[in-house]
């Protein structure tokens, strides 16, 4: 959430290196760092890294943690990711939902974030 892409870009390399350390971290943490650094660098249009991030996180959401509201958070981070490509018919139905994915979790918090990324488009 820094102000600056380029910050956050800076605090997303640190981070990973903490995530990542000697040994994998619990899977709880991964996607705890996934999803943010992949939203981070789609804001600051590193797509690469953002790509990549994704791919974590998806694998982390679907596969291993396997929870509602993490399907919602992967959703949110393909909104960001369509947006930082330049597609805001993809981005806005994916912040769609994931808003709804995170209203059916009882989350109202991160659903009134996603909607509003929908409705600034």
């Amino acid at each position: 959430l820094a102000g600056d892409p380029e910050e956050a870009l800076a605090t997303v390399a640190e981070a990973e290196a903490s995530v990542r350390g000697p040994l994998e971290t619990c899977p709880g943490c991964r996607i705890t760092f996934t999803v943010p650094a992949a939203i981070a660098s789609a804001r600051a249009g590193a797509i690469e890294e953002a790509e990549a991030h994704a791919e974590a996180s998806a694998y982390l959401a679907h596969v291993v943690m396997r929870l509602p509201a993490w399907d919602a958070a992967h959703d949110e981070v393909l909104a960001h990711l369509a947006f930082a490509k330049g597609d805001p018919v993809e981005g806005c139905a994916r912040s769609t939902a994931a808003a709804d994915a995170f209203a059916a979790a009882g989350q109202p918090l991160d659903e009134r974030r996603c909607r509003d990324l929908a409705a600034a488009t």
